[in-house]
């Protein structure tokens, strides 16, 4: 029987967190739906807390040693039997309307195939910490953050099920980083968006695989997303230059060399010509200040600018500043030209 939303969930391990991540999905406004949870090779008390639940819309797979998490969602995507498909993680909690709200947008919004929400942290005793980053609403800046920013939060993201298959489903070369390099993929054959709406609470800890492999995921979004850019360019691009882009807009007191900087702003400015496509018209005017500001904080990372705060701003202002506008006029004349 089809049901209207396929919800694929891989744990391993996730005992202390599980009955609460199950239950949120068991109490969702939205009833037609298969839970499909793939074990991965747990061993501690998760087999037994599936056991517990009696409740049809349960699917249940099981590896006896683990896949990681791309080929255990794949097995999932595999007998997935419904148009939409739903991630969850072990260790989050959906909030009650999740399903039915991202099932309405995606039903109203044909062109479009993936949705996701904005997120709460809470830590381990299930204590709020704050809003998750405010993630990017509109499919065309949520495009240009795939390349450039933070565009979805993998265990918000809700997809059509043949959009998902139409890629191959999750890419298991990559043991971490998977969602970076699925949105790279997408970002070519559909529009993502996310809803203004807080619809999970996303569980951050020390054991998240996001945490334990923080290096070496940062390593592989800079590569898929070089990859994706260098499609767009139909040239080589270098991963720095991705790379200081995504470190400017973080925390930190990382310097880049006035040329360092041009490099990447540069890359801005042709990716935004590059993607051209992928924005709407009435859209495209967000994506620029979202550009703008991004130049802004590129040259707030090149010296003198970050001397002291009243010397940066008159640096800024005086001298650093007109110099990018100065480079976005003529990037804007030589594409006048060349038309």
């Amino acid at each position: 029987m089809t049901t209207r939303v396929s919800v694929l969930m891989s744990v391993h391990n996730n005992g202390p967190y599980l009955r609460k991540a199950v239950e949120s999905i068991l109490n969702q406004t939205l009833r037609d739906f298969e839970f499909i949870i793939i074990d991965d090779g747990s061993t501690d008390e998760t087999p037994h807390i599936l056991d517990s639940y009696d409740d049809p819309r349960i699917i249940r797979l099981h590896n006896e040693t683990p896949q990681r998490l791309a080929a255990a969602l794949n097995q999932g995507l595999k007998v997935a039997r419904s148009p939409y498909i739903a991630r969850m993680d072990g260790d989050d909690i959906a909030l009650p309307e999740r399903l039915e709200k991202q099932a309405a947008f995606l039903d109203a919004h044909p062109d479009h195939g993936v949705v996701g929400t904005q997120a709460r942290i809470i830590d381990l005793q299930d204590r709020d910490q704050g809003p998750f980053l405010d993630y990017p609403r509109p499919s065309s800046l949520v495009a240009w953050h795939i390349l450039t920013g933070n565009p979805l939060i993998h265990p918000s993201t809700f997809m059509r099920t043949d959009v998902l298959r139409s890629v191959g489903g999750y890419d298991p070369a990559y043991p971490v980083a998977q969602d970076q390099a699925l949105w790279t993929r997408l970002l070519f054959v559909t529009r993502l968006a996310n809803l203004p709406d807080t619809l999970l609470l996303y569980r951050r800890h020390p054991d998240a695989a996001s945490q334990v492999h923080n290096h070496h995921q940062r390593d592989i979004l800079y590569t898929v997303r070089t990859r994706a850019a260098s499609r767009l360019l139909g040239r080589d691009v270098d991963p720095q230059a991705l790379r200081r882009i995504r470190v400017s807009s973080a925390r930190g007191v990382e310097r880049f060399t006035r040329a360092d900087a041009e490099a990447s702003i540069d890359l801005l400015l042709h990716l935004f010509e590059a993607m051209d496509p992928f924005f709407l018209s009435d859209e495209k005017s967000i994506v620029r200040q979202e550009m703008i500001s991004q130049i802004a904080r590129l040259s707030w990372r090149v010296p003198p600018g970050l001397l002291n705060p009243e010397q940066a701003r008159r640096t800024y202002w005086q001298q650093i500043a007109p110099a990018w506008l100065r480079q976005i006029r003529h990037w804007k004349d030589r594409r006048h030209a060349t038309r």
